[in-house]
């Protein structure tokens, strides 16, 4: 929070609003007794106005004045750079042993409660397996890159207790995700995806004549960054093509072979858990698209579980996400309904490729100690 606040005053500087740092330095932050930074204020403070006084009557020309103001901003920046803790006002110490950090991520936990209590039902309903499968698909506009991230970090423990800090579970998430090239033939899908997986876990690839013959167990072979993960960490892989790419006849196919040549394998207990998503992305309004896309997966989902398809978020979505994170992001006198309107005005639905950037600004907002106090629109 303290090197959010320097952030802010560096910027006000860049921006020649000296006096409003001044006034904040000596208002807000800086306590006044047994404070060298504060007494170091004063005596700057009173230079760039004895330099103003004198630039507004003449006694000394624009180019002293111009120097005098660059030497005082210059002195600032030295200033706030070694403000410290000790040296902050009473209220604003105050503030900071209150104020607790948002992870960022929690901006991917809006809605999508369906997909997750599927994706966590076939889990536990599977634990003794260390390869599972799943299956997204829907808008292209509704994120389906931070879905798998939030289901990663759901699984890992990574959004419990985040009210005390930075909260270690003690188990390692790896994701990895991919949209890949369109490939005439499905071994050079397959290659493509062999080299993607390889060239995350290695320093070097293997020979493109032997990949092929590569399983996922050769993951964990000796030099593979896998050696360091233990039995409880995970391994989230994203694979994602675009509805253009999609060959209801084809696709199915070169997706089984893919699951039968690399995936079917025995892994040892001490192996990591890997999740492989296999998703389709397709336009708004593409209905054909995502009847064949539901058809085919329904049909040779190769043991895999299909989630729902990713659909525009409604309003009272957005307004249950305020509500979880009332105490810290909800104003007095506001209600989380409140707060999406102010953020999102009366838009219902809304797609998540809108909402999630905002999320992360009321997050990185309230991370830096600012106070979010909108007024609601009409």
């Amino acid at each position: 929070m303290l090197d959010a606040l320097k952030r802010d005053l560096k910027q006000l500087i860049a921006d020649a609003r000296c006096e409003e740092v001044f006034l904040r330095l000596k208002e807000e932050i800086l306590k006044s007794n047994n404070c060298d930074l504060y007494d170091d204020l004063i005596l700057l403070e009173n230079r760039y106005w004895e330099a103003q006084r004198a630039g507004n009557l003449n006694l000394i020309d624009f180019k002293e004045k111009g120097l005098t103001f660059s030497n005082v901003g210059h002195a600032l920046l030295w200033l706030i750079n070694r403000i410290a803790e000790n040296d902050l006002h009473e209220r604003l110490r105050l503030q900071m042993a209150l104020h607790v950090a948002l992870p960022p991520f929690h901006a991917f936990t809006c809605d999508r409660f369906g997909q997750r209590d599927r994706f966590e039902e076939f889990y536990f309903n599977h634990l003794s397996d260390k390869i599972q499968l799943f299956y997204l698909y829907g808008d292209a506009r509704q994120e389906h890159g931070s879905l798998f991230k939030r289901l990663g970090y759901t699984l890992g423990g990574f959004l419990e207790n985040w009210q005390n800090g930075a909260y270690d579970s003690g188990i390692k998430v790896k994701f990895l995700d991919k949209k890949l090239e369109v490939r005439s033939l499905p071994t050079l899908y397959q290659m493509e995806v062999r080299k993607f997986l390889f060239a995350n876990f290695f320093k070097t690839l293997p020979v493109i004549n032997h990949i092929l013959r590569l399983t996922l167990l050769d993951l964990l072979a000796e030099g593979s960054e896998l050696q360091h993960y233990g039995p409880n960490d995970l391994v989230f892989v994203l694979l994602t093509m675009d509805a253009a790419n999609w060959n209801k006849d084809i696709t199915p196919l070169v997706l089984e072979t893919f699951i039968q040549e690399f995936l079917k394998v025995a892994l040892p207990e001490s192996a990591p858990t890997f999740f492989f998503f296999f998703g389709v992305e397709y336009g708004k309004g593409q209905s054909d698209k995502k009847t064949e896309v539901h058809t085919a997966i329904s049909q040779r989902r190769q043991g895999g579980e299909a989630l729902e398809p990713l659909e525009p978020v409604a309003a009272a979505d957005i307004t249950e996400w305020f509500s979880r994170y009332r105490s810290f992001l909800v104003p007095p006198g506001l209600t989380p309904d409140d707060m999406r309107r102010v953020w999102f005005g009366e838009a219902d639905p809304l797609d998540m490729l809108d909402i999630q950037p905002v999320l992360r600004q009321i997050i990185d907002l309230h991370n830096k100690g600012l106070v979010l106090r909108p007024s609601p629109s009409p």
